[in-house]
């Protein structure tokens, strides 16, 4: 089958980058995406976002409102790349140069993950240091944590920011509530956000970490969090963190943090055997699971979660699922950086949901002003260039909408 070239007029929606706009964009239509090699990598849904993102104008959709799931059996897992492809994860300013050292740690998952693994090196940009990262070896393409260590006495340094983009993010939760004295955190990894909030967070009182795996646990104690998992504020309990909210004696929560992933096996557009993610993990999926975390929650608590879709319309189905709890209480951030290379699907974002109508960070420039008396209250927080991010990355629910509403309107023009 043979395609065809054509011009739109540069009228670009706000999403697209400046060097889009300045360059304009010339788009393929093909009726098999394989006829033209040269986009060849980017599978059907690159293409098909592709040409989405490159309407003539802003489609204003006939219906902006939340069509609920109760299950995801519609859904599909986020794709990351085929796993012939070699590619390890990497992190903007980091170069792991395909080596993730020597492993110190290994303890098999009792989650269907493979082993649980910790492997260290030298860090390049500060002599003296080591990085230890967390791996799990049925997704060996993906680190899971990373931490930088003192070489000499293993003391993590806490005192530095998280190194990946989505910690970061994570982090600029604890700028969004008036207090943030009691906190959990669903998926507690090798603990770099953990530890990043025990060091910075001289109020904290409580700082409660879930995390279903037994060997996560493990690995985060003896590999990463050093004296600070013996800090009496942090408490760690193996198992799934919404069932621990549940209790009567949990007691309530200024912030709710969500940073958990469960690995998927799933086909590619070519066919090939790929590497996928849902994150939250599907068991948090559901209308029910923030009913239940708003319950544990104080008056003015927030709630933040690290989410992958496959598209801008499984992204929407998520967060219908927050917005049932938190109705019209729902911002985000766009994560995207250099490390994010390696995923196929864009669409990552940290969802910030607010208990209170209230609450100020609801529009770009209210969350910049939290940030910028976040910075005055926690100077280390300064290092997580929070208020280029918001800048940057800063979007809402009717621009998602609005997304997701030009994918379907391409999607029935192509029959697709």
């Amino acid at each position: 089958s043979t395609g065809f070239l054509f011009s739109i007029p540069l009228v670009t929606p706000t999403f697209l980058t400046k060097k889009m706009k300045v360059l304009g964009l010339f788009l393929l239509v093909l009726p098999s995406v394989s006829a033209f090699s040269p986009l060849g990598w980017c599978g059907d849904l690159g293409v098909r976002r592709l040409t989405t993102a490159s309407l003539a104008a802003r489609v204003q959709g006939a219906s902006k409102h939340f069509v609920l799931h109760g299950s995801p059996s519609g859904w599909r897992a986020a794709h990351l790349q085929t796993k012939q492809s070699g590619v390890r994860r990497g992190v903007a300013g980091i170069n792991m140069g395909g080596d993730p050292g020597d492993m110190i740690f290994s303890q098999e998952s009792e989650c269907g993950a493979g082993s649980v693994q910790v492997w260290e090196r030298d860090f390049e940009e500060e002599a003296g240091k080591v990085m230890r990262t967390l791996w799990f070896s049925g997704s060996p393409e993906v680190w899971q944590s990373a931490v930088v260590l003192n070489k000499e006495d293993s003391v993590p340094d806490f005192k530095r920011a998280p190194t990946f983009h989505s910690c970061k993010g994570l982090a600029l939760a604890a700028a969004l509530p008036p207090s943030v004295k009691n906190i959990l955190l669903i998926g507690l990894g090798g603990g770099a956000l953990a530890g990043w909030l025990l060091e910075n967070h001289a109020e904290l009182e409580r700082l409660v970490a879930c995390d279903l795996d037994p060997a996560v646990a493990v690995a985060a104690q003896r590999c990463f969090l050093g004296s600070y998992g013996e800090d009496s504020r942090l408490e760690i309990h193996v198992g799934d963190g919404v069932e621990y909210a549940k209790q009567d004696d949990a007691g309530k929560f200024d912030l709710i943090i969500v940073d958990a992933s469960e690995s998927a096996e799933t086909g590619s557009d070519d066919g090939a055997a790929a590497l996928g993610v849902w994150a939250p993990p599907r068991v948090l999926r559901t209308v029910a699971c923030y009913q239940a975390l708003r319950e544990v929650m104080n008056e003015n608590g927030v709630l933040a979660v690290n989410v992958l879709a496959r598209d801008p319309i499984d992204m929407l189905d998520y967060i219908s699922l927050v917005n049932a709890s938190f109705p019209g209480r729902i911002a985000f951030l766009e994560n995207r950086d250099g490390s994010h290379s390696w995923m196929v699907t864009p669409d990552n974002k940290i969802v910030f949901a607010a208990c209170s109508s209230a609450a100020t960070f609801l529009n770009e420039e209210g969350m910049a002003d939290r940030v910028l008396a976040y910075q005055e209250h926690v100077p280390a927080s300064k290092d997580l260039e929070l208020s280029a991010r918001v800048r940057k990355e800063f979007t809402t629910v009717d621009n998602l909408c609005d997304r997701a509403q030009q994918l379907r309107v391409y999607r029935s023009n192509h029959k697709l």
